[in-house]
């Protein structure tokens, strides 16, 4: 029988090298976060022109005009097979006078065409999206979801240049109300997890425990996903958003619900192999869950990438939350939980500090 819990050390270690760097990116830089949590104002459009520079072009030129905080990105918009470039804009509140302003910049210097347009993608319904391309002559783009698309413009099945696919607006106090509903959720989760699994396990010597180790497998894949995404903000200008706190959630769930399946067979085992030592107890509870946690993960982790290669860009961020947490959460139910709580029956911690000053008394003596 493979010796899992004689090896827990090197486990140990494997999660933190894992998560120290993310700890150190989050110390240094933090999380990017997105106008759901600072407020802001986020506007993409269809441009006249685009490829690389696009971005950094309308940046200089948000920057140049009392924006220093604007951070612009290419994207792509997907309708019906049919992909249109855009050009997202992300910058502090605006108003209406202040858009028109920004609006008017973009046509002197050629980003659009026109007059920007409002217009709304409906997955079900057909829209009619109007935009002048140019002073004289005005193109009618029709999306439709399910039935196809057509154009009168030059660019036949793409979005006319000029039109506006989103403009939304969030100020500072919503922000900050989301951001500490969401802090507060996933406390408020965390306390009833720990609080439940000690009534389940409760006529488990030491139930306490059982709780404590979920709840310290459980944060390491939160730091695991947060520490991720600091450094993928870091190097890619990827923000979370509302999305992104709804995919730490379902990845605690998910963590507490394999490392319970865990815990379930050591109690059972431990009533059938009562003269057996609680390493021997713990060994054969994970050898006999480890490929039906592996099995059942990775049928979740085939549908989240097929999800993030083909899905939409709207929840790209939102899988790979999921992905990360769901490939942290079976480690961690596997090779931490269970393992801390065998160092939590033995009492290792207590040679931590004191095995050298015992050694060097043993020399000296």
């Amino acid at each position: 029988m493979y010796d899992i819990v004689g090896k827990r050390y090197i486990f140990f270690l494997i999660s933190l090298l894992v998560i120290l760097p993310g700890l150190i990116s989050l110390v240094v830089s933090g999380l990017r976060v997105g106008i759901d949590f600072t407020g802001g104002t986020y506007w993409e459009v269809v441009p006249i022109a685009t490829g690389t520079d696009t971005s950094n072009e309308v940046a200089q030129l948000l920057k140049a005009n009392g924006h220093s905080e604007a951070a612009v990105q290419n994207a792509n918009l997907t309708v019906n097979n049919v992909t249109t470039p855009t050009l997202i804009m992300r910058m502090a509140t605006i108003d209406e006078a202040e858009k028109e302003r920004i609006n008017v910049l973009l046509i002197n210097n050629k980003v659009v065409s026109g007059t920007v347009q409002t217009t709304t993608i409906s997955p079900s319904a057909p829209v009619t999206t109007t935009a002048t391309t140019t002073a004289t002559t005005t193109a009618t783009t029709t999306v439709t979801a399910g039935g196809g698309s057509s154009a009168t413009t030059e660019t036949i099945g793409r979005l006319a240049p000029g039109v506006e696919i989103q403009f939304t607006t969030v100020g500072s106090v919503i922000g900050n109300e989301v951001a500490s509903r969401a802090i507060g959720a996933v406390v408020l989760a965390s306390v009833g997890i720990l609080l439940y699994l000690w009534y389940a396990f409760r006529r488990v010597p030491g139930a306490i425990r059982y709780g404590v180790c979920a709840l310290l497998a459980l944060v390491h894949d939160v730091f695991v996903v947060l520490g991720i995404f600091s450094i993928l903000g870091w190097l890619f200008d990827i923000e979370i958003d509302a999305l992104f706190i709804t995919a730490m959630l379902t990845v605690i769930g998910f963590s507490v619900h394999d490392t319970i399946v865990v815990f379930d067979r050591i109690r059972e085992n431990m009533l059938r192999r009562r003269f057996d030592s609680f390493d021997k107890v713990v060994n054969y509870s994970l050898v006999q869950t480890v490929a039906r946690s592996i099995n059942t993960s990775l049928t979740v982790i085939f549908t989240l990438t097929a999800l993030y290669l083909f899905g939409g860009v709207s929840i790209r961020n939102f899988v790979l939350a999921l992905l990360i947490g769901i490939i942290s959460g079976t480690y961690s139910s596997i090779f931490n939980a269970s393992l801390m709580l065998v160092v939590w029956e033995n009492r290792e911690w207590r040679n931590w500090f004191g095995r050298g000053r015992r050694e060097a008394a043993e020399a000296a003596g």
